[in-house]
């Protein structure tokens, strides 16, 4: 019961932050330089045909009658039409969402692995020849931007072995996997060293406990000592480091899917931003935004499943 209450309050806390989020968006876009009516309307519209386009979008009302419209429109689902009048909003991001997802949560389960994989085989001996190496890779990458990692992925390996497309989101789901490698592989090696720095100190942490030490007297499996004793308490403090990285992996999305030239969010949110189009801006930060709360809510309930000693009052 007392989990069900935390639990019930954190997902009030995330539904406050949304309708702020929600706020901010809708301030930012609507106080960003521009006309959104003129750029409907087209370079060549009259005045009197601009000023129809402002009535028919809302816009000759007030910023707080603008939101709580917006608040009607968002409860009923609905996320308005694109500038061109063509889609509905919330169809073009219900598509996008697709390849995004799948990209994030790729690159988040090769994070994932890769700094278990990592830690382990660094801890072994600390300040050894492996554990110095990965160390280093562990401070190279943070400075690695994402989409100057994926174009050396696309000059060194998709172009000389032909393994994987350079771009696009095929229609085969056997494609869209081999689509889906390199965009993982540049999120995952640009953030995921913060992770990896994060549960290498975790584990050199709890090896050094007592609890640990008395599992190695006893005598426990090798896979029973890493998952039980070491790697679930590691994961205490590294779980928020986690989720942050799953969360800017979230947001420069943007920027990989415009160098693999995937059909996601972040190509909604760059295109809309070209074509001014505040309702499809609007939609794609709210869902990216989304995105974020979910992830961590998601890293607040793993870590009190982990730790019994999370106050969940």
């Amino acid at each position: 019961m007392r989990f069900a209450s935390w639990a019930v309050n954190r997902l009030l806390q995330a539904v406050v932050a949304l309708v702020a989020l929600t706020a901010l968006a809708f301030l930012l876009l609507r106080s960003a330089p521009g006309d959104p009516a003129r750029a409907v309307a087209g370079p060549r519209a009259t005045d009197e045909t601009i000023a129809a386009v402002r009535e028919s979008m809302g816009l000759d009302q007030s910023v707080v009658v603008q939101y709580v419209r917006y608040l009607q429109r968002l409860a009923r689902g609905d996320l308005g039409m694109n500038s061109s009048g063509t889609a509905r909003v919330a169809d073009q991001v219900t598509n996008g969402v697709w390849p995004t997802l799948a990209l994030v949560v790729c690159a988040s389960l090769l994070v994932f692995v890769l700094a278990i994989a990592l830690t382990i085989w660094s801890v072994q001996r600390p300040s050894g020849i492996v554990d110095r190496a990965i160390r280093t890779f562990a401070i190279g990458g943070m400075a690695l931007p994402s989409f100057w990692v994926g174009l050396v992925l696309i000059t060194f390996v998709a172009l000389p072995t032909g393994w994987f497309p350079v771009g696009g989101w095929p229609a085969d789901p056997a494609e869209r996997v081999r689509a889906l490698v390199l965009p993982s592989v540049s999120l995952a090696l640009a953030f995921g060293p913060p992770a990896l720095r994060s549960l290498r100190s975790s584990v050199l942490g709890v090896l050094d406990t007592d609890y640990v030490a008395a599992a190695r007297v006893m005598g426990v499996s090798r896979v029973r000592f890493w998952r039980t004793y070491v790697l679930r308490n590691a994961f205490v403090p590294s779980v928020p480091v986690f989720a942050i990285v799953v969360a800017a992996m979230l947001g420069a999305s943007v920027v990989v899917e415009a160098t693999f030239n995937l059909p996601g969010l972040g190509t909604l949110l760059a295109s809309a931003a070209l074509s001014r189009d505040v309702n499809l801006m609007q939609g794609t930060t709210l869902l990216l935004g989304i995105g974020v709360l979910v992830i961590y809510f998601a890293a607040d309930v793993v870590v009190a499943l982990l730790d019994p000693r999370v106050k969940v009052s």
